[in-house]
């Protein structure tokens, strides 16, 4: 997924809302674990040359590292750092 507007939301659309797809930039929604995905899961924010990840989910928590974060708690993305949301694995990359 490339992020292309911030903030850059993961999560999984509503099928019932499909306009609710045109505000993730990762949908999640089609892989095969997307049930433990909530519909805005985390966020990804740039700012000054940082990047940033946090919980939006207060029921599924986001994992950076295995490490857990609290809703609303940003931390430091670094190239090939592994987000976890529900049972879904992503790797941040730089580019």
């Amino acid at each position: 997924f490339s992020i292309e507007h911030q903030p850059a939301l993961i999560g999984r659309s509503d099928r019932s809302n499909p306009a609710s797809a045109e505000i993730l930039t990762a949908d999640l929604g089609e892989l095969a674990e997307a049930r433990t995905v909530s519909r805005q899961h985390a966020k990804i924010t740039e700012q000054g040359g940082l990047y940033y990840l946090e919980s939006v989910a207060e029921r599924n928590p986001t994992f950076l590292n295995d490490m857990q974060l609290a809703p609303g708690e940003k931390r430091v993305l670094k190239d090939g750092d592994t987000i976890q949301v529900g049972k879904i694995l992503l790797t941040f990359q730089l580019h």
